[in-house]
């Protein structure tokens, strides 16, 4: 459940252990989008967003009821970023940081963000036979043909460390907003600010 207003979403993944970044996550490679009476928040108009663009929000949320949940081909409402690197005090070799800004109003709403992360083999990992193992538990190798495939990888590469895998994050969340706080005049909107805290591992 949140309040009416603006609600800012922490998101921390633990990457797998004996692994580590190949690369830091850069905000191009992060995709989100807010369908349902929220909109979305991108940096260049964080300081600017009001509450209007929550009322437009939920007059679209109410004339489509729930369809926004069932219709794939709806635009996508991505919010775009540069490609500058994150903050190096949001991500270190073991988990990354990002966040996302959410305008909630009055009934349901759902954040759909993704990444593509970036690992290798931690560089303590001498062993051939121990890296093979790694990236075997990364990829969630399963099947025998899974398995054959990562030996086959790691056939020319001696030392395993040297691949880069990439590795989706992909979250959902749905939230729900109460009817907002009754102000002094019925068209007055009073607005909250509230924040969440989600922890992801891809173990």
């Amino acid at each position: 459940m949140c309040s009416l207003g603006r609600c800012n979403i922490k998101v921390s993944v633990d990457i797998p252990v004996d692994t580590e970044l190949a690369t830091p996550l850069v905000e191009s490679c992060i995709w989100r989008q807010v369908r349902g009476s929220g909109a979305g928040i991108s940096e260049s108009d964080a300081q600017d967003t009001t509450s209007e663009k929550v009322g437009i929000a939920q007059q679209w949320y109410d004339e489509i009821d729930n369809l926004a949940f069932s219709e794939a081909a709806e635009e996508p409402a991505v919010i775009k970023g540069d490609d500058k690197p994150a903050d190096e005090s949001h991500q270190d070799q073991k988990s990354v940081h990002f966040t996302c800004a959410v305008n909630v109003s009055p009934g349901s709403c759902e954040l759909v963000a993704s990444a593509a992360l970036y690992l290798r083999v931690d560089r303590t990992k001498a062993d051939h036979e121990d890296q093979k193992a790694v990236i075997k538990r990364i990829l969630q190798c399963q099947g025998h043909e899974e398995h054959v495939g990562v030996e086959l990888l790691t056939e020319n590469h001696r030392d395993a460390r040297d691949l880069v895998i990439m590795k989706p994050v992909h979250l959902r969340l749905r939230m729900e907003c109460a009817d907002h706080p009754a102000g002094t005049t019925n068209k007055e909107t009073i607005s909250t600010e509230s924040s969440l805290e989600i922890s992801i591992t891809l173990e």
